[in-house]
């Protein structure tokens, strides 16, 4: 597609105004730069995200701060990981009851799931659970790359989980 000046000035400048610049892709960042996507969910009670490509680092971390995003300040309560439907139920499992070595399950997982990144956000979710055990956040198995993340009390369908 090729753009004219005044095509691509207008572009730009859209891009100017709807746009809002991340301060960082580390999942343990503050979250001040992604609030603005509460705002844009509205009433939504399942999002789904996802990338392009399986694995990149940075991919994954933002990601990772936005499922942390959705579920610290946007009331949801359950991310989807692409995985094996029994590897999923036993990462619920572990990650709700604090129970076993989620490390040694993702040995399990998918070459483009098997990583640290994974790995760090399951633990933040065991970690969030252990704190807040009236808002239990729960992952789950599905079949695609996407993380849907569903809102506490939503009344669209849920992913299938054990909780």
């Amino acid at each position: 597609m090729i753009f004219t000046a005044t095509e691509r000035e207008t572009t730009l400048e859209w891009i100017k105004k709807t746009s809002y610049p991340l301060a960082t892709v580390e999942p343990a960042a503050p979250l001040d730069d992604l609030r603005p996507l509460l705002g844009m969910l509205g009433q939504a009670s399942v999002v789904g995200y996802g990338a392009g490509t399986r694995g990149a680092h940075e991919l994954f971390t933002l990601q990772a701060r936005i499922a942390r995003l959705l579920v610290e300040e946007g009331g949801f309560r359950a991310v989807a990981l692409d995985q094996d439907w029994t590897l999923g139920v036993r990462l619920d499992e572990c990650v709700r009851t604090g129970e076993g070595n989620l490390r040694a399950l993702l040995e399990e997982a998918e070459p483009f799931a098997a990583t640290e990144e994974v790995l760090g956000l399951l633990e933040w979710m065991r970690d969030f659970n252990q704190d807040h055990p009236d808002q239990t956040s729960t992952p789950t198995s599905a079949a695609s790359g996407a993380f849907p993340t569903g809102r506490s009390g939503s009344t669209a369908p849920t992913p299938p989980t054990t909780w």
